[in-house]
């Protein structure tokens, strides 16, 4: 969800990943990003390409769900559900196998940077390496520094949680969504979240 003055509201339908998320938000903030490492590309350019991969190979276009199986790629409409029958539509099958190199070739880059550490190289000119001896790079006590924020500012606080009297706003959201089977766990307050947090 974005909210920036100049931008007209609507639902975008433009298909994207997670990927997709930084350079989108970059450029709506006026960052040219044409030097950055990106695997994604901004959602909200002519230039993006809807082609969603996912971690098993499988993965989404604008128009259909392919999902690899023992008997080959099962092809899915995203507009009505319904399995396409590839025997008789070579030309969606060349597709197909295009998009799947593309996707291949998304998720090797990815492998080899994330599992080999290649942005350790990555030394733009400004570029401060990070120090991991930081503890503002600590990720594991991100809740407990977010709080810690929360009351040093008090009330000048914009976070929704603080603006809502300190209060979840959970119970407002609702979804349909089957993963969730209806399932809401209220979450009064962050002691909810970091008790739970040290359980597990």
């Amino acid at each position: 969800m974005i909210h920036l003055n100049g931008l007209n509201g609507g639902i975008n339908h433009t298909y994207g990943g997670e990927i997709d998320v930084l350079p989108t938000i970059l450029h709506l903030a006026g960052i040219n990003t044409k030097e950055y490492i990106q695997v994604g590309s901004d959602l909200l350019s002519n230039r993006h390409k809807e082609l969603v991969a996912f971690r098993d190979k499988n993965f989404v276009t604008s128009k259909y769900t392919v999902v690899n199986s023992s008997k080959g790629p099962q092809v899915y409409s995203n507009e009505t559900g319904e399995l396409i029958e590839l025997i008789d539509n070579p030309e969606l099958v060349d597709k197909i196998e295009k998009w799947q190199d593309q996707v291949n070739e998304k998720l090797k880059i990815s492998d080899a940077v994330n599992n080999k550490n290649l942005l350790r190289f990555y030394t733009p000119n400004g570029f401060t390496p990070v120090d991991p001896n930081d503890d503002s790079y600590n990720y594991l006590n991100q809740i407990q520094r977010l709080i810690k924020t929360r009351e040093s500012l008090g009330t000048g606080s914009t976070s929704l949680y603080s603006k809502n009297d300190n209060k979840s706003t959970t119970h407002l959201y609702n979804t349909d969504a089957t993963e969730l089977n209806g399932d809401r766990t209220p979450i009064d307050d962050w002691s909810y979240v970091l008790k739970n947090d040290a359980k597990n």
